[in-house]
């Protein structure tokens, strides 16, 4: 059974339409876990800018007391 350069054509396309589809697939996976871990960071350096303010409105409010 001889194979006809249209068989071997549309082989090509779904391979290329395969190998685009893993790639995508390869990019959104990393784009989320790039997305997630700076999300993480932002959320760390929120709590310690709130823990920053929050330590230096204590100080403020221990040295008034002190006056």
């Amino acid at each position: 059974m001889a194979m006809s350069l249209d068989d071997v054509l549309f082989g090509v396309i779904v391979g290329g339409v395969g190998l685009c589809a893993a790639h995508f697939r390869d990019e959104y996976i990393g784009w989320r876990k790039h997305r997630a871990a700076e999300m993480r960071k932002q959320t760390s350096m929120r709590e310690l800018h709130i823990a920053r303010v929050s330590h230096r409105d204590d100080a403020d409010s221990n040295s008034k007391r002190r006056h």
